[in-house]
């Protein structure tokens, strides 16, 4: 009602028919409005958009170059961290290889782990990107939405999990495939994020599995509408369990 009063006022071109206090009201919440709708409008484009275009499934999408060389650039980065060998030239110049994501960055640094890790298995030389991969940590993450994205492009009525392990993804197809723990940061203030529900079967009692089944961590501290999505940076949640995977 205030917005629609607002273009009346402002169209109609004699703002002094009514009280200072309220036209000055109504100028400061038509600015207010203006702002949020380009925040929004931001927003969108610069994540939601970024993820549409990455998870596009059509080869013949225009976003497919796009896709292609971001994962290949992704897969040559990897590559080069899990081969890298040490001055001796026999051991692995990294021991212990942290992954984290944010946002779209989740999604690529899951599909480049699942890449190194069956590349891992068939390689001549094994990199052991498992056993070398302490934590996956993803914040912000639209895994979950992704997934879904997924499921509208199979047939009605296939099981979503077996799909998606049947994808060639390993951390799907085994837990033995997956790193030692997989945290996964969301907010319910953050529109992109959630927790990932897709990734692991709620009726699997193996402790082993249980061990390795996502943690989803909701940060108390990001807690403003939209702007969550970018909150997880600064707040203690993020820092404490990146802190505890690189010193114990």
């Amino acid at each position: 009602m205030l917005f629609e009063l607002a273009q009346s006022v402002l169209s109609s071109g004699r703002p002094t028919a009514l009280p200072p206090v309220l036209v000055l009201a109504l100028l400061l919440l038509w600015a207010l409005l203006i702002a949020l709708s380009r925040r929004i409008r931001y927003f969108l484009i610069q994540y939601v958009g970024d993820v549409a275009a990455y998870v596009s499934a059509h080869t013949v999408s225009k976003f497919a170059e796009v896709r292609e060389a971001i994962q290949k650039a992704s897969s040559t980065v990897a590559r080069a961290i899990y081969t890298a060998l040490a001055k001796d030239g026999r051991s692995f110049a990294y021991g212990k290889v942290i992954v984290v994501g944010h946002s779209l960055g989740s999604v690529v640094a899951y599909d480049t782990l699942n890449a190194m890790i069956r590349e891992d298995r068939v390689a001549a030389t094994s990199y052991h990107t498992v056993a070398r991969t302490p934590l996956l940590l993803t914040f912000g993450s639209p895994l979950n939405k992704t997934a879904f994205i997924f499921r509208t492009q199979m047939p009605e009525g296939s099981e979503l999990r077996e799909a998606l392990a049947a994808s060639v993804q390993p951390m799907i197809q085994s837990y033995d495939l997956r790193p030692a723990q997989w945290v996964n940061i969301y907010s319910r203030e953050d529109w992109v994020s959630g927790p990932l529900e897709f990734y692991d079967d709620p009726e699997d009692q193996d402790t082993g599995h249980q061990a390795k089944q996502v943690q989803n961590l909701a940060d108390p501290d990001a807690t403003t509408p939209l702007a969550a999505h970018v909150e997880y940076w600064g707040n203690p949640l993020l820092a404490d369990r990146l802190a505890e995977a690189l010193f114990g």
